[in-house]
């Protein structure tokens, strides 16, 4: 079998880094008991000349978390380290940027299993009630995004418009993979990601129509609302998403009147990703 990027750079490190560590007081005393883990681009089959090596030290007990660099083979790389401790309490509090992460890293070391364990954690099926939760949180924060789109578009106003189309997207992207039961990616990946979900495919091309039209000139222009091409994209966005929803088991009075129902994007505070009680 061909070597690949990530094999290349995994049998790499697991050669370049107990030597590191021992030449860092940092590493030095927690390199050995500690889990060690590739992750980031590289463990997507991503390593061209933008990307770098991104490895997490996880030592037990409580640590202060740090950031070293360093360089192997030319390439630019940097071990983070963070406590188990506060690590774990991420995963189980539905952070999903790290869960994404998480999911897809290789394991360099992991001399007591923990980080066997925890990766089988972060790989179970998106829990149910995390998955609702979450969908009306993202769903009713993208709704609220896109209505702050309407004055700036009856104010001609390029700016204002531009950045309330952003978070409406972004919201809009997290929303969708969420329904398809899949943790999202920091902004840099989010797209790519929503891309491979059945409810994100359905966005993605809306919203490269929204970055044609922008490259058209239509955020200056000057029609009412309801006409208005840009927003007529974010409504057929919004209709995608309805319609997965309801066809995804979830209908509820706010996917309609969701001004009336902001509590509702709190019931992320209720969930686990373990399915625990919430702090």
């Amino acid at each position: 079998m061909a070597d690949t990027p990530l094999t290349i750079w995994t049998s790499r490190l697991r050669d370049f880094l107990p030597g590191f560590a021992q030449s860092v007081p940092e590493l030095a005393s927690l390199a050995g008991h500690s889990t060690v883990l590739l992750h980031g681009s590289t463990t997507r089959g991503i390593a061209d000349d933008w990307s770098d090596l991104d490895v997490w030290m996880l030592p037990p007990g409580q640590h202060e978390s740090c950031f070293i660099v360093f360089k192997l083979d030319d390439k630019a790389g940097h071990v983070t380290i963070e406590s188990r401790k506060d690590f774990s309490a991420r995963v189980r509090q539905c952070d999903f940027n790290l869960i994404y992460e998480f999911r897809h890293a290789v394991i360099l070391q992991d001399p007591d299993g923990w980080g066997d364990k925890m990766l089988a954690l972060a790989r179970q099926p998106m829990p149910a009630a995390v998955r609702a939760a979450w969908f009306a949180h993202h769903y009713i924060e993208m709704r609220s995004e896109h209505r702050a789109c309407d004055n700036p578009i009856y104010r001609n106003d390029a700016v204002a418009l531009l950045q309330a189309m952003t978070p409406t997207i972004s919201h809009s992207l997290r929303a969708a993979m969420v329904l398809d039961g899949q943790p999202y990616p920091y902004h840099k990946w989010l797209a790519s990601a929503a891309a491979k979900t059945p409810t994100g495919a359905q966005i993605v091309p809306l919203v490269e129509g929204v970055i044609d039209s922008i490259g058209a000139g239509t955020l200056r222009l000057t029609v009412p609302e309801r006409q208005h091409p840009l927003n007529l994209l974010l409504k057929e966005i919004r209709i995608k998403l309805i319609t997965a929803a309801r066809a995804g088991g979830i209908d509820a009075e706010w996917l309609d009147l969701w001004y009336l129902h902001l509590d509702v994007r709190n019931q992320i505070h209720d969930v686990t990703w373990d399915g625990g009680d919430a702090v």
